[in-house]
């Protein structure tokens, strides 16, 4: 399993991985998982998690002077592959709800979920580029959605690959 996050740090910060198993530290941010800066802005890690395994997580930034920062919004959620295979996050750290910097869609975007498709409506007075994410871990592509407009997602279908939540872009 390899995570992904493109984070808002400065010089001396360090991003973290944490959530609800032990390998990701237990919600711990003193045993959180360290990513590298080597690719920074985008930063990585790469652990094994247990396959078919139900994963709750978010990120969190410790500043170089001590302080620690959260993610804002809901903790992330995934379903690690039973099979083993290998799987990477591409995640945007959520640091200002509403805003593509946030990753999440601001709350005058409302989904609806029906047996196979995902209703996505703009009821905001503002075009956005928004994105259905999947339980699987999965991200629909990014839709350009014009206020007031209604886009319509892959829903679950006869995997139940339910939509999560949808993302700003």
């Amino acid at each position: 399993m390899s995570f992904e996050v493109a984070a808002p740090t400065q010089w001396g910060d360090t991003v973290f991985v944490t959530g609800s198993t032990p390998e990701l530290g237990s919600w711990s941010p003193d045993a959180a998982v360290p990513l590298s800066s080597a690719s920074a802005p985008v930063w990585t890690a790469s652990l094994v998690l247990e396959g078919a395994a139900s994963v709750s997580f978010k990120y969190l930034i410790k500043r170089a002077d001590g302080s620690v920062v959260w993610e804002q919004a809901d903790n992330r959620a995934m379903t690690t592959p039973s099979d083993g295979s290998s799987f990477t996050t591409h995640d945007t750290f959520r640091d200002t709800v509403g805003t593509p910097a946030s990753g999440i869609a601001p709350d005058c975007v409302v989904a609806h979920a029906s047996w196979r498709y995902t209703a996505v409506t703009n009821r905001c007075g503002m075009p956005l580029h928004l994105q259905a994410l999947h339980q699987g871990g999965a991200a629909s592509d990014c839709r350009w959605i014009g206020a007031g407009s209604t886009a319509t997602f892959a829903g679950y279908g006869p995997f139940r690959d339910y939509v999560l939540a949808v993302n700003h872009c």
